[in-house]
């Protein structure tokens, strides 16, 4: 799958959030990862939002499918609570269990290659 993103964006994020788009690519392509289509969003074009966890840290994410290869990021933070547990509950019924916690009590999964 290949990734982009507009720069102005990319950095207006980062300021933000303190989170580089590069830093949610796992949890685009986690096995656990919601998936949801954001109806008020999608006027000119089928934007999602992911939540999915990369290297411990559960990310909420807006996206848009550019075509079959190609997604392009509109903009990253971390997920909040109640989006946490979403993004938990999804586990549990795909998998049979939470991903492990680390010492912060936040979700970890497994790292995923690539």
């Amino acid at each position: 799958m290949n990734y982009e993103w507009d720069i102005a964006k990319y950095e207006k994020v980062l300021k933000k959030h303190k989170i580089a788009f590069e830093q949610v690519i796992p949890a685009l392509e986690n096995p656990c990862s919601l998936f949801i289509y954001d109806e008020g969003h999608s006027l000119e074009e089928d934007r999602y939002i992911v939540i999915g966890d990369s290297e411990g840290i559960v990310f909420f994410i807006n996206i848009v499918e550019i075509d079959e290869k190609t997604i392009r990021i509109i903009s990253a933070r971390k997920a909040e609570t109640n989006e946490k547990e979403a993004y938990y509950e999804n586990c549990s019924l795909l998998f049979g269990n939470r991903p492990e916690t680390n010492k912060k009590g936040l979700g970890q999964s497994k790292s995923h290659k690539r």
